[in-house]
């Protein structure tokens, strides 16, 4: 009943720049937002500040800590041992996702978050 798609697809459709590209086709326009979100989350990992601090754990969507890093108010969504990647959106309304040290990244409840929705 079901077809294993999997032995079908060569290492080549599975490497990343085919993969992105396959998901450009396949997402509707009104999400442009969301895929442009995912891809600076997609770039951020690749960037990550110390390569070998360990796997890049996510964090489920409604346990995704409201966090403040000096004056930035946003959302933690993955952390390595010693760092956090935290989104947030300024006042501009530009969406923003960096890796800060862990030590740096503060919880806050939401009556003292002051960020923008994400």
């Amino acid at each position: 009943m079901f077809r294993d798609v999997g032995s079908t697809l060569s290492n080549a459709d599975l490497s990343h720049s085919n993969i992105c590209s396959n998901l450009v086709s396949m997402r509707p326009k009104q999400d442009s937002i969301a895929f442009a979100r995912m891809m600076a989350q997609i770039e951020a990992d690749d960037n990550h500040p110390k390569p070998d601090d360990g796997k890049i754990i996510e964090l489920d969507f409604g346990k995704q800590p409201l966090v403040r890093v000096g004056e930035i108010y946003g959302r933690a969504i993955k952390y390595t041992r010693s760092f956090g990647l935290v989104e947030w959106v300024d006042d501009r309304r530009v969406y923003h996702v960096e890796w800060f040290p862990a030590g740096q990244i503060k919880r806050v409840d939401r009556d003292s978050w002051r960020g923008r929705p994400l």
